[in-house]
C-alpha cells in the first residue's frame, strides 16, 4: 500500500510540476511562481549515499532524485541527470577525484593534455568506453519511463577541456596554437551532441529540454572575444541539435559579469539561471530593463545562504526576491543561484519552496 501511493503522490506532482513548467515556458497564466532549488547531490542526504556512489551510479541517483521530490516538493522535474561537471571529460580520458562526500573535480597533478601535440588524445574517445555518459543515458530511459518526459546535460567543449588541459596552458594555446586547439574543439562537439542526442532519445518523445552550463561565458574567465572564438559557435551546434530534436533550451551561469547579451545572440536560450547581474547591469532594475522581455529568468538566491543561512533568513530573500521579479516579463522562476550545496541539509530548500507558496501566487 505504501507504495502505491508514493507511485499516486509522485505521479500527481509530476502532473503538477509539468502545467506549472510548461505554462510558463508557453506563455500560459500559471498559479505561482516555480520554486527551483536545483537539488542535485544534496538529495543524497535523503537516503544516506555518498557522493561518490551518487556520481557514479544513475540509478541510485534517481532514488535520491524521486525522494527529494516527495520530501522538498520543488518544481523541477528529475528528468535529467548531471551528477558533476567531470562526466564528459572523465570518458574523454580526464583524471577525475571522486571524494566520499564532496563534488568530483580533475585531478590537479595529472592533466590528460600536458603538450598542443597531446591534443589528437581526444580523438581515441569510444562511445563503448565512456562509462559516465553511457550511465547518464541509462539514468535518463529510466526517468523517462517514470516522469514521462526528459532532459539533456553537458558541460559544452571548453568545459570539457579546461577539465583535460591546465587552464593557463588553454589562454597560450589560443594564442599560439589555435589550430591545435579548434581541431579538438571541433571533434569534442561533435561528440557532445551524439552524446545530447542520445539524452534526448532516451527520453522516450516527451518534452524535453537541455541545460548546459555555460562557465566560460563571463568576464573572470574569457574575454567577449575569446568566448565567441572558442565557445560560441561550438556551443551553438549542440543547441541547434537539440532544438532541432525539439528540446527547448536553458542554460546556466554561476560568474560574476555574465554575458547575457552574448548568451541570447548565440544560443537563444528560453531560461537563463544566474548567480550575479550580468556584466553591463550595475542594478536588479537595470537587468530588469534590458532582459525581462527576452529571457525567463531563474534565480538567484544566494548559495551561502542556502548553506550556511536559517530557514526564515532563506524565506525573507526568496520574498524579496519574487517581490523583485515577479512581474519579469517573459516570465521568472525562483531558483538558486548555482546547484544546492551538495553538503547542506534541505532545510532551506523547503523554506524556498514555502516562499513560493505563500508569496509566489499570482492573481
Amino acid at each position: 500500500m505504501k507504495s502505491e501511493n508514493e507511485n499516486k503522490f509522485i505521479k500527481e506532482k509530476i502532473a503538477e510540476i509539468t502545467e506549472r513548467l510548461l505554462g510558463l515556458f508557453m506563455k500560459r497564466k500559471i498559479d505561482r511562481v516555480p520554486a527551483i532549488p536545483l537539488i542535485g547531490a544534496a538529495s543524497r542526504h535523503l537516503l544516506g549515499i555518498s557522493y561518490r556512489e551518487y556520481a557514479q551510479n544513475s540509478d541510485v541517483a534517481i532514488k535520491c532524485h524521486l525522494e527529494a521530490m516527495k520530501i522538498v516538493g520543488h518544481d523541477a522535474l528529475p528528468s535529467s541527470l548531471g551528477p558533476d561537471l567531470c562526466v564528459e571529460s572523465t570518458d574523454f580520458g580526464g583524471a577525475t577525484i571522486f571524494p566520499e562526500d564532496d563534488t568530483p573535480y580533475p585531478d590537479p597533478t595529472k592533466w590528460l593534455i600536458k603538450d598542443p601535440k597531446d591534443y589528437k588524445i581526444v580523438k581515441k574517445f569510444s562511445w563503448e568506453k565512456a562509462k559516465r555518459m553511457n550511465d547518464v543515458i541509462h539514468g535518463i530511459k529510466k526517468l523517462s519511463d517514470i516522469v514521462g518526459m526528459g532532459g539533456a546535460i553537458t558541460i559544452g567543449p571548453m568545459g570539457v577541456l579546461v577539465r583535460l588541459r591546465r587552464p593557463q596552458d588553454l589562454i597560450r594555446d589560443w594564442i599560439w596554437h589555435k589550430e591545435e586547439l579548434h581541431e579538438a574543439l571541433d571533434f569534442i562537439t561533435d561528440i557532445l551532441v551524439e552524446y545530447v542526442e542520445k539524452q534526448i532519445e532516451a527520453a522516450g518523445g516527451g518534452p524535453s529540454m537541455l541545460m548546459i552550463p555555460t562557465v566560460c561565458a563571463q568576464k573572470d574567465i574569457m574575454s567577449r572575444e575569446m568566448w565567441e572564438e572558442l565557445d560560441a559557435p561550438y556551443q551553438k551546434r549542440i543547441v541547434d541539435a537539440a532544438k532541432k530534436k525539439g528540446a527547448m533550451f536553458l542554460t546556466h551561469n554561476c560568474g560574476r559579469g555574465a554575458y547575457f547579451d552574448l548568451l541570447i545572440k548565440w544560443l537563444k536560450p528560453i531560461g537563463m539561471n544566474f548567480a550575479y547581474l550580468p556584466y553591463d547591469c550595475e542594478t536588479e532594475e537595470e537587468m530588469i530593463e534590458k532582459y525581462s522581455e527576452k529571457v525567463i529568468f531563474i534565480g538567484y538566491v544566494d548559495t551561502s545562504l542556502l548553506a550556511l543561512g536559517t530557514p526564515s533568513e532563506v524565506i525573507a530573500e526568496c520574498k524579496r526576491e519574487i517581490e523583485v521579479f515577479r512581474n519579469w516579463k517573459r516570465g521568472y522562476i525562483l531558483g538558486s543561484a548555482c546547484e544546492y550545496p551538495p553538503y547542506a541539509s534541505l532545510y532551506n530548500a523547503i523554506a524556498m519552496v514555502k516562499a513560493a507558496e505563500i508569496y509566489g501566487k499570482y492573481e
